[in-house]
């Protein structure tokens, strides 16, 4: 955050930053919407792209603490969890992500990359979208 404090200062614009440590006190906050800016962290619990928009952007999602609300995409991603097809699926997700990059509730300001070293003599790993391994070990094999 004081990285972002002093890249906004040198466009005119001020922010005072308070750095709230206790867990408890910080979400209480949140959840009573007493933060004008925050960070946190965001990481899917699985590889589906439901994951990535319905807890943050949909006006019920249970990860909305910007409090985003737009009836369009509320549609379009309670269409768009309803369907089995994928590409079906994209296409309405892709529609919600043109919304929400136009109304633009939150700023994505990092993405965490994973590397990941295995051996060439190594085999059977596979990754998953997320980038974790998503093989069963008893199918890996060393040569």
């Amino acid at each position: 955050m004081a990285y972002l404090a002093d890249r906004l200062h040198t466009l005119g614009s001020e922010l005072e930053v308070e750095y709230i440590l206790d867990w408890d006190t910080f979400y209480k906050r949140l959840t009573a919407g007493d933060c004008d800016m925050f960070r946190l962290a965001w990481y899917p619990d699985t590889p589906d792209l439901d994951e990535m928009f319905f807890p943050l952007f949909h006006s019920q999602g249970e990860y909305n603490y910007f409090g985003y609300s737009n009836p369009r995409v509320d549609a379009l991603l309670e269409q768009a969890r309803a369907l089995s097809h994928l590409e079906e699926r994209i296409i309405l997700y892709q529609q919600a992500e043109e919304i929400i990059l136009h109304d633009l509730p939150a700023i994505p300001i990092s993405y965490e990359a994973m590397d990941r070293a295995v051996k060439s003599n190594v085999h059977g790993l596979g990754w998953n979208p997320l980038g974790e391994f998503y093989t069963s070990f008893a199918s890996v094999w060393i040569e």
